[in-house]
């Protein structure tokens, strides 16, 4: 998940949300102003919520979807490079009430108004009964251990104005592309390698399918093959076994 805001060298750049869309005192609501998941799940389940669809109306379910926040927040943490006290930034909309940024985002107030209502309700006792938001260890190391409620996870919207930052969805990998073998060669339709073509990385079908284990999930395939791939065109050995490498590449044209 991202959003374009900040910028590099001049350019605007996407930027991948991880404490912004989870400290204590935000939330995230999708088109129909109510919040659709726990915000301080890991980026790749969160951003499959992003991706549901609402078959009967023939739309997306969840976006678009915004984090929404109020200025202790802002005042606390600040909201990427933005801080308290400097003028708002395009990509945040601000308004004085809930009301006024519902129109804003475009959902209904009522609905919002009732979000941020219940979710307040149990934040200050460190709950979160809808999607258990602040009950992991995980959820809990992206908090805040300083905030004054119970769970660094949790806290309530408070005091106006108040602020919302659209997220989409971004990609850190593929789970398809072109089929390899193990020794980076890429296949044809039958099955067999093709004459001097070799793939790696996303262009390749990921060694995980459509599973995400973790940060770096992408380097490691693209490293590993990239590197028998230049074994395998060089023809060296390429088979590995605990007494060393064994055996040579078989058929490689480079």
């Amino acid at each position: 998940m991202s959003i374009t805001g900040d910028t590099r060298d001049g350019a605007p750049v996407g930027t991948l949300l991880r404490f912004e869309r989870q400290g204590p005192g935000s939330l995230m609501v999708n088109r129909h102003g109510r919040r659709f998941a726990n915000e301080s799940q890991n980026y790749n389940d969160l951003a499959r919520c992003l991706q549901s669809w609402d078959s009967p109306n023939n739309q997306t379910l969840n976006t678009p979807a915004h984090v929404v926040f109020d200025h202790s927040y802002l005042e606390r943490y600040g909201i990427l490079a933005h801080r308290a006290g400097q003028p708002t930034p395009a990509y945040l909309m601000e308004a004085p009430t809930l009301a006024e940024l519902a129109a804003k985002i475009g959902v209904p107030a009522d609905n919002l108004a009732a979000t941020v209502e219940r979710f307040n309700h149990y934040a200050v006792n460190g709950e979160d009964p809808d999607f258990g938001r602040g009950e992991s260890a995980y959820d809990k190391y992206w908090g805040d251990d300083d905030c004054p409620w119970p769970n660094p996870s949790l806290g309530p919207l408070q005091s106006g104005p108040f602020y919302a930052m659209e997220v989409v969805n971004g990609a850190f990998g593929s789970n398809g592309g072109v089929a390899i073998d193990g020794l980076a060669r890429v296949l044809d339709v039958d099955g067999e390698p093709i004459p001097g073509l070799f793939a790696a990385g996303n262009t390749t079908e990921n060694a995980y399918a459509a599973g995400y284990p973790g940060a770096g999930a992408t380097l490691g395939p693209i490293m590993t093959m990239g590197y028998l791939a230049g074994r395998t065109i060089a023809g060296e050995p390429a088979e590995y076994t605990s007494a060393g490498y064994m055996g040579v590449a078989a058929g490689v044209e480079a």
